[in-house]
């Protein structure tokens, strides 16, 4: 999986296992004309290294299909029991109206793409056990969707970088 290199950051996600225990969501009925879309979707991750197969896990996730325009799928998963579990951060996320008002002055504004790589944190191979199952009981490994704590994540890298490239500057 491209991304920042491991030996610089890695995310790791603190769950507090004893106030909410482990939990298998039960798996949702899929339309049969989403099924195969569904599929395709999945597949196409897990052969770019973006998901990884297992095949038992103590947290299952649903899948959430959600039909794009153009006739694709975009898959997300259902993450609140996963969310609940883990700690808050001190970093809360602002309002919409502050955050559109802050790039609303702005000529342009850059989305980042997920899929491409460069916003990818490995995480820490403790963390990774966090599933999301697709239908006819096919699981996926999916350690890049735990998006409450990934601000906390980049800004650690972040740091991180930042403090390297200062130790190289002052040889």
């Amino acid at each position: 999986m491209p991304g920042l290199d491991p030996s610089i950051v890695k995310h790791f996600l603190p769950l507090d296992t004893e106030k909410f225990p482990p939990k298998r969501q039960q798996l949702r009925r899929q339309r049969a004309s989403l099924l195969l879309r569904i599929k395709e979707e999945v597949f196409k991750q897990i052969n770019a290294d973006f998901l990884e197969v297992c095949n038992y896990s103590k947290w299952v996730a649903n899948i959430v299909p959600v039909e794009k325009k153009d006739g694709r799928v975009r898959v997300c998963v259902d993450y609140r029991d996963l969310n609940k579990a883990s700690p808050k951060d001190n970093f809360p996320m602002p309002h919409i109206n502050v955050l559109v008002d802050n790039t609303a002055r702005h000529a342009q504004f850059s989305f980042m793409d997920g899929f491409s790589g460069y916003n990818q944190i490995r995480m820490v191979d403790v963390s990774t056990p966090f599933w999301l199952t697709i239908p006819n009981n096919d699981i996926s490994n999916d350690p890049s969707h735990d998006l409450s704590r990934i601000q906390k994540t980049a800004r650690q890298s972040k740091k991180s970088l930042f403090i390297l490239k200062l130790a190289k500057l002052s040889k």
